[in-house]
């Protein structure tokens, strides 16, 4: 009876663990690279200070572009916004079977996340790590509309001892018209140099 008991508790704890749910696959990654390659443009509203960006309560117009290398296997992102920007990579795991990325900011904060698809959603679970040696944890909600050209993100955050909930509105892909997908030509628009 012990020994059923240890295996029903066993499996219960494996079949909830959340980390399965994580798990994804390398159509997955291209699928998130189709979403959001090209240029996107959007107001940022900081809801909290973040060294290098900008202050609690202060706007900025946000910038941020995705291109896939030319193998596919890595998207290359960067984002400027305030005063400061944000280099990144994302790629597909095999070993893991997740969606990884890793992103390092102008003020020196350094972001590890696992990215995988909910539905119709995208989630993301992030470890921060600040240049003060603060540690905190973040988990997004991607929802795209309009064709794919609209993105809504719900952040929300626990840095340090500071929580905050973030929802950005209206983040409009620039190079992608509703309704259409994002080719290899796309990249004569976003990186010139890249392509000729």
């Amino acid at each position: 009876m012990r020994t059923l008991t240890k295996w029903v508790v066993l499996t219960v704890a494996c079949i909830t663990t959340p980390s399965w749910a994580q798990e994804t696959t390398q159509a997955d990654f291209q699928k998130w690279c189709s979403l959001v390659e090209g240029r996107w443009v959007g107001t940022v509203k900081w809801v909290t200070d973040w060294q290098g960006f900008g202050k609690k309560g202060e706007q900025a117009t946000a910038f941020w572009q995705g291109r896939r290398s030319i193998d596919g296997k890595v998207l290359f992102t960067k984002f400027l916004g305030g005063g400061g920007s944000d280099n990144g990579l994302t790629y597909y795991d095999a070993a893991a079977k997740r969606i990884r990325r890793t992103h390092v900011g102008s003020g020196g904060a350094v972001f590890q996340a696992i990215l995988w698809r909910s539905g119709d959603n995208w989630k993301q679970e992030v470890d921060v790590s600040r240049p003060d040696g603060t540690r905190g944890k973040m988990t997004a909600l991607f929802t795209f509309a309009e064709g794919g050209t609209k993105l809504t993100i719900l952040i929300d955050s626990k840095i340090g001892v500071t929580a905050t909930l973030t929802k950005t509105d209206g983040i409009t892909n620039r190079t992608k018209p509703e309704g259409s997908a994002v080719s290899k030509s796309a990249c004569a628009i976003t990186m010139p140099k890249v392509c000729t």
